[in-house]
């Protein structure tokens, strides 16, 4: 089953966790009684590293809500860490790591964060995780190709409106009455970093 949702002018985070959270929830309250007497055992595997803002906002959510049902699920979280390490050498290196770790955990879940986490899955689901069901939230360059060949996964499309929001924020600013008019949207600065979803952000702007 695939799912693709998208918002437009909404706190990115709070749309992601909700239905990150609601997905995940949803698949672990149709097993029976019976199949959740052993505690379900879910991986989370986000794109960027501890202590960014971001990746540590998806992070505290999912465990907000996981906690609640702590007799139910164990969550384990990692982190690909791909803004500082990029490159094929790290990937390797952090699959190597999973594999060694998770082999023979038997995940029954697999929860994916932003655009990097996605494709690493992708990549190597089937040498490491090919029975395993994922979900995956706040990805922004998506293209449903990329599952054209994949099961047992769903998730969030994260989609933004850059020149109505910009609209909508100058519009609610008196200081600026002459941005209430039709914007010319070339003439504004942009700030960026190179990360993956920006740099696909500033693409599209």
């Amino acid at each position: 089953m695939i799912i693709f949702s998208k918002f437009k002018q909404c706190p990115a985070n709070f749309f992601k966790i909700f239905l990150l959270t609601y997905i995940v929830l949803f698949t672990i309250w149709r097993l029976p009684v019976s199949a959740v007497e052993t505690p379900k055992k879910i991986l989370m595997i986000t794109s960027y590293h501890q202590g960014d803002d971001w990746n540590d906002s998806i992070v505290s959510g999912v465990q907000e809500i996981f906690d609640k049902y702590n007799k139910r699920t164990v969550l384990f979280i990692e982190y690909l860490d791909i803004r500082r390490n990029a490159g094929d050498d790290h990937v390797q290196l952090f699959f190597n790591y999973l594999k060694g770790k998770y082999a023979k955990k038997n995940l029954d879940l697999i929860i994916l964060s932003d655009d990097a986490a996605l494709n690493f899955f992708i990549d190597i689901h089937v040498q490491l995780f090919e029975d395993v069901p994922a979900v995956f939230c706040g990805i922004n360059n998506f293209n449903p190709e990329i599952l054209a060949a994949q099961s047992n996964i769903t998730g969030v499309n994260e989609e933004i409106t850059l020149a109505e929001t910009m609209e909508m924020a100058f519009g609610r600013i008196p200081i600026f009455p002459v941005m209430q008019q039709p914007m010319n949207c070339a003439s504004l600065p942009f700030v960026s970093n190179n990360s993956i979803s920006l740099t696909y952000n500033m693409n599209v702007a």
